[in-house]
């Protein structure tokens, strides 16, 4: 009897011996998740770290001071960067405020060359219809040809400097002129007009009556004080 009971109980401590290591197996189950996925290694941050992987402005490729994020808009050259200076009617954005820099004086001395062709050439047909006018008339070579002749001169001066001044107004609501410019350009072109119609007097005329220097001595004061009053008028004189 006494060595059965000594059989059972060395089964039973045999039992709790072997459900102990079982429950020491199941303690491996302590690893966390984090030790699976490498633990301190980190191999969970992906954002680059410190070696700056999110950064894609690519610095100052031109050494003009300025980057893209800064606001340079051409990047591969010195010459274009945020408050550099702007070259006018070039088509290039210099100072990257997201357009070309008009040319103001331009659009006034453009129109003042075109205006000047187009006055010379209505003054040359005009001055045709006048002496075929006079020449059926038998006044051809007379006082009454020098006087339609100096009319048609003052009519041409008249309509380029008026509308001249017009330019200048409407560009002026557009944007800042120089007006020192403005002048100057009325000088070159009142110089234009003085050869221009000096020569065709001398050429067309001659020596018709009356003297051809009365002619000019008329012709040449009227351009002088159109010009003059021009320049007062726009306030540049």
């Amino acid at each position: 009897m006494k060595k059965l009971l000594l059989m059972l109980f060395v089964a039973t401590i045999s039992v709790s011996v072997i459900v102990g290591c079982g429950g020491g197996g199941g303690g491996g189950g302590n690893t966390t998740a984090s030790d699976a996925t490498g633990g301190n290694t980190g191999g969970g941050d992906t954002t680059g770290g410190d070696v700056g992987g999110g950064d894609v402005d690519g610095g100052d490729v031109d050494g003009d001071g300025y980057t893209e994020n800064q606001g340079d808009c051409n990047d591969g050259d010195s010459s274009i960067y945020p408050g550099a200076t702007e070259i006018c009617g070039d088509d290039i954005d210099q100072d990257c405020n997201g357009s070309d820099l008009i040319c103001y004086f331009s659009l006034i001395s453009d129109y003042m060359e075109i205006k000047h062709d187009q006055e010379f050439l209505s003054f040359e047909e005009d001055e045709k219809a006048i002496d075929a006018d006079l020449a059926s008339r038998g006044l051809w070579a007379s006082g009454a040809h020098a006087k339609k002749y100096i009319e048609n001169v003052k009519k041409h001066i008249d309509s380029f400097v008026n509308d001249s001044i017009g330019q200048v107004a409407y560009v002026s609501s557009l944007g800042t002129i120089d007006s020192v410019e403005i002048s100057a350009l009325f000088d070159q072109h009142q110089n234009i007009d003085t050869s221009y119609y000096t020569n065709d007097t001398n050429e067309h005329l001659g020596n018709f009556a009356p003297d051809l220097g009365d002619v000019l001595n008329e012709i040449r004061p009227y351009i002088d004080d159109t010009y003059a009053l021009a320049k007062l008028r726009m306030g540049i004189l």
